[in-house]
């Protein structure tokens, strides 16, 4: 895994953190989820380097004897793909958090101010 402790690190884990959020948080990411989800940010970070390396090497991409494209950008299709899927698995769509019924969340709120004692 990836040193926490790191920009790459905090980078993924922050990107990692947004997508639980968008799955309605951790309480309803099941554990295949999760691991799917690690594979994800894997490839996200992966794949935000090599676009860095295109980008900054734009004029190494066509070769000029043969007119072909280089591989990074086929490898980078890939990428791009395997991140769409994985992607695709979780799901794109926001979900919604269960919220608790109104009466749950003030018999909470009361016994945590110390109403109703």
């Amino acid at each position: 895994m990836i040193d926490q402790r790191t920009v790459a690190g905090k980078a993924v884990t922050a990107w990692k953190a947004n997508y639980i959020a968008d799955l309605g948080g951790i309480e309803n990411v099941t554990t295949a989820e999760m691991a799917e989800l690690d594979e994800a940010a894997i490839t996200k970070f992966i794949l935000a380097i090599v676009n860095t390396w295109i980008v900054e090497n734009a004029d190494r991409l066509v070769s000029g004897r043969t007119r072909g494209v280089a591989a990074v950008v086929q490898q980078r299709n890939a990428l791009v793909a395997t991140l769409k899927g994985l992607l695709e698995s979780l799901g794109l769509k926001r979900r919604a958090r269960e919220l608790p019924s109104l009466s749950t969340y003030l018999a909470g709120r009361g016994s945590a101010t110390g109403e109703g004692t």
